[in-house]
């Protein structure tokens, strides 16, 4: 199970990262987001299957990912 992590970078952006079941860093997400929701949601564009999501706040969310719309399944405060 692939695990996604999002974070706040050292510019106050928000970045993603992508580890296997392992913990070993698969894939960082190249660029910085003004919201958090909308660096997970371009984690979860570049997935498809089972993934644990973790939120800064440490709490884990789990997924069954197939290619649909996701608007807010992690109840992300910052979605319109």
């Amino acid at each position: 199970m692939d695990i996604i992590k999002t974070y706040p970078d050292e510019a106050g952006e928000f970045r993603w990262n992508r580890a296997g079941a392992n913990n070993e860093i698969m894939v960082i997400g190249g660029d910085g987001y003004t919201r958090e929701s909308d660096a997970y949601r371009a984690a979860i564009r570049s997935l498809e299957g089972k993934v644990c999501v973790i939120r800064p706040d440490g709490r884990k969310v789990y997924f069954n990912l197939v290619p649909v719309q996701v608007s807010n399944p992690a109840g992300f405060e910052d979605v319109p």
